[in-house]
């Protein structure tokens, strides 16, 4: 009986720090579902910048480029984009409160700042920068760590480190054709 008590108090401990989080959440937060895309969104602040229909474009253009150099048979890099949460922040986040932050090459990094961050394979948070651009914050980079723990059973945080298997140079390369066209685009 005691057990059954203890249990349900927690249940309800549980519930109510989600339900705080949520309103909170959506009270100081705007949470925008991404056209084109089945089950995606973004949750920003205000909502000048960036607008749901250009990040849906940059999605589509990553997605694009992904399928033409890796390929995506099993459709699962697509699925993983469907289904995205995007948190956009207003300052990038200080390093010593993350886990396991890496350069590009694989080589720890202990303090500074990040500009993005995959969470889990379907939430990222992106700084969204000074400038008002797409390709000039971290959002394709957190694309392909998305797309790479939807094919693997991890986002490979060392990128091309020896420590995880998965990003390669040509993962780099596409982040940089990518942000290139979307300024290009103007996004």
């Amino acid at each position: 009986m005691m057990k059954k008590v203890i249990l349900s108090i927690s249940v309800l401990l549980l519930l109510a720090s989600c339900y705080t989080y949520t309103s909170r959440l959506l009270s100081e937060k705007h949470i925008t579902k991404l056209p084109y895309l089945t089950r995606a969104y973004q949750v920003q602040d205000d909502e000048a910048f960036p607008k749901p229909r250009d990040v849906s474009k940059a999605i589509n253009v990553f997605y694009q480029y992904w399928v033409f150099k890796f390929g995506d048979e099993e459709e699962k890099v697509l699925t993983a984009l469907n289904s995205l949460m995007i948190e956009w922040g207003e300052k990038p986040k200080d390093i010593s409160k993350s886990i396991g932050v890496f350069s590009i090459h694989g080589i720890r990094i202990t303090n500074g700042t990040i500009r993005g961050v995959t969470v889990t394979p379907g939430y990222i948070w992106v700084w969204k920068g000074d400038n008002d651009k797409i390709h000039s914050t971290a959002l394709v980079h957190e694309l392909v760590h998305c797309a790479l723990w939807s094919i693997n059973s991890h986002a490979d945080p060392d990128h091309e480190g020896t420590e995880y298997e998965g990003w390669t140079l040509e993962h780099t390369e596409l982040i940089y054709e990518v942000n290139n066209l979307l300024a290009d685009m103007n996004l």
